[in-house]
C-alpha cells in the first residue's frame, strides 16, 4: 500500500502523514525532509540562493526515489503535484490524498507556527495564499481522496483518511516490510 498526502502548505500533511503511518504500521516519508537532507539546507536556503527551478528538480529527484516504495505514506510538498511526471509517480500503486483547509485556516497556521514560507516570501501573505489557492485546487481536486483539515487535529484527519480507506476498501491489513 502507498498512501500519498498532497495538499496545499499548513494543511497538515507531515502530521497527519506520521500518525497515519503509525496507525497502519507503514514507513514515512517527508519529500521536503528528503529534499532538505539531501542539499544540506533548508528550502528557504534553497529557494533564496538557488531559486525555484532548482528546488523543483531536487523535489522531481526524491519523489523518484519514494514513489517506488511500498507500505509507506508519503507527504510531498504543496506544489510537487503541480508537475505532471510527478503526480503521475506518486499516483501509480497508490492513493493521493488531498488536504485541504480555507485560505483563512492556512493563514492562521502559518502565522501561528510555521518556518518561512518561499512563496509567500515579500508578499501579501493572505492575497498570495489565495492566488495560490485557486491555482492549485482544481489538480487537488484530481486526488482519489479529499479531506477537509480545517479545525481539525492530525489525529482526526488520520481517523477520517482510515475511515474512507476503509469504505473504499482500499485498507488491508499492512505488514512492515523491511
Amino acid at each position: 500500500m502507498k498512501i500519498v498526502l498532497t495538499g496545499f502548505m499548513a494543511t497538515g500533511k507531515t502530521s497527519t502523514g506520521k500518525v497515519l503511518a503509525q496507525k497502519l504500521n507503514l514507513d514515512f516519508y517527508d519529500t521536503d525532509a528528503l529534499i532538505e537532507e539531501r542539499a544540506g539546507r533548508s528550502i528557504p536556503e534553497i529557494f533564496s540562493k538557488e531559486g525555484e527551478p532548482s528546488f523543483r528538480a531536487l523535489e522531481k529527484e526524491v519523489i523518484a526515489e519514494v514513489a517506488d516504495k511500498d507500505n509507506v505514506v508519503i507527504a510531498t510538498g504543496g506544489g510537487a503535484v503541480m508537475d505532471l511526471e510527478n503526480r503521475a509517480r506518486l499516483k501509480k500503486n497508490g492513493i493521493l490524498i488531498a488536504l485541504m483547509a480555507s485560505s483563512e485556516e492556512v493563514k492562521k497556521r502559518i502565522e501561528r507556527s510555521s518556518p518561512c514560507r518561499p512563496l509567500l516570501s515579500g508578499k501579501d501573505k493572505e492575497r498570495a495564499i489565495k492566488e495560490l489557492l485557486k491555482e492549485r485546487l482544481p489538480v487537488y481536486r484530481q486526488s482519489d481522496i479529499c479531506i477537509d483539515t480545517t479545525g481539525k487535529s492530525s489525529e482526526e484527519v488520520a481517523q477520517e483518511i482510515i475511515k474512507e480507506l476503509s469504505q473504499r476498501r482500499a485498507l488491508t491489513v499492512n505488514r512492515k516490510r523491511k
